[in-house]
Order: C-alpha cells, then structure tokens, then sequence
C-alpha cells in the first residue's frame, strides 16, 4: 500500500511537470475536457462574463426565456455529475451555464461566481429564465442554482441538475425543501 501512493504520486508530478514544460514552451495552458480532449487556452485569455443582464428587446427576450427553458428541459433525466460541465453529467452550476452558453449567454461555472452576474430581483418577480440560488445543504453559503420555470405570477418551480435522491436534472417546486434554502434570483436577460 505504501508503494501504491509514491507511485500515484510520482505520476502525479511527472503530469504536473510535463504540463508545466509546456506552457512555458508555448505561453498557454490547457483546460480539461472530459475524454481526455484539452482545450488550448491563452494565459491571457479574456471571457465575457459580464454582471449586467443581456438586453434583448421584451419580444426578444420572452422568445429567448421560452427558447432556454425548452433547451433546459431536454436535459431532464440526466445524471448529476460532480464537478460536470457537458451531457456526460452536469453538476448545479455547469447546468445552468451550458444551457445559457447554447444562446451566447456566458456564466459561471461556479454558483459563488454565478451570483455575482446578473441583476437581483425579488421572489415575487422571478419568471422563466431568471437563475435562482440556494445555500449548501451544510453551511450559509451559496451552493446550490437552478433555473426558474415558472411564469410571472405563477408558485415558483425551477429545473436543476440535483445531488439529491433522484440525483439527475429535475423539475422542483421551491416549497417544501428548498424554501428555507433560497438566497435569491438573479436576471441574466434584461
């Protein structure tokens, strides 16, 4: 067993080294993917993760909330996926941003760093598209995000990548479970 970790280990910092050749070869450095696919990416990339809604005109923007949800649902039934990102498995957060990626609205990876995006808006005003936030199950902070489902008016339902029992993207109503969890919603399309 003892031999078992320094092997790990040492294959462990021959990845890190060989990585580390070459970005100070080329000036870039590689994102993971899953498949063991790479992404090149420059050090000095810049994303437009803006914190301003999109401004879309109210036509627009009804077509775009419609278009998203119908996107977000074609997902339901998927495996939640720690750390996921893409239809192999998503986690809460890289759900919510891939669904909004497919219409050239770029979020967070993170739900801590997806609540800094976007325009705070009450409960009561919360309609399709709108990107709503919980506490952990274990602490006060951020670590939970769906996407609201429901309309304007309507009790509030959102759809999420859960790692609850049934452990898959679902639909969810916010009360009973998540109502003592809820943080806030935020407006990506304005």
């Amino acid at each position: 067993m003892k031999y078992l970790f320094f092997i790990i280990l040492y294959f462990f910092s021959i990845k890190y080294y060989l990585c580390l050749a070459q970005y100070k070869a080329t000036g870039k450095h590689h994102s993971y993917v899953s498949n063991k696919k790479y992404i090149p990416v420059s050090k000095n990339a810049q994303f437009d993760l803006s914190t301003e809604p999109i401004k879309v005109s109210s036509d627009s923007s009804q077509k775009l909330r419609t278009d998203i949800i119908k996107y977000a649902e074609k997902f339901l039934g998927l495996k939640y996926k720690f750390a996921g990102q893409n239809p192999i498995g998503f986690d809460c957060a890289g759900y919510v941003s891939y669904v909004f990626r497919k219409y050239n609205i770029h979020l967070y990876t993170s739900a801590t760093y997806m609540h800094k995006q976007g325009k705070t808006i009450e409960l009561r005003d919360a309609r399709e598209g709108d990107v709503i936030f919980f506490t952990s199950t274990t602490s006060k902070a951020i670590g939970h995000v769906g996407i609201v489902i429901s309309k304007f008016g309507e009790e509030t339902r959102f759809i999420h990548s859960s790692s609850g029992k049934e452990y898959c993207v679902k639909f969810e109503c916010l009360e009973p479970n998540y109502i003592k969890r809820y943080l806030g919603v935020k407006r990506m399309i304005e």
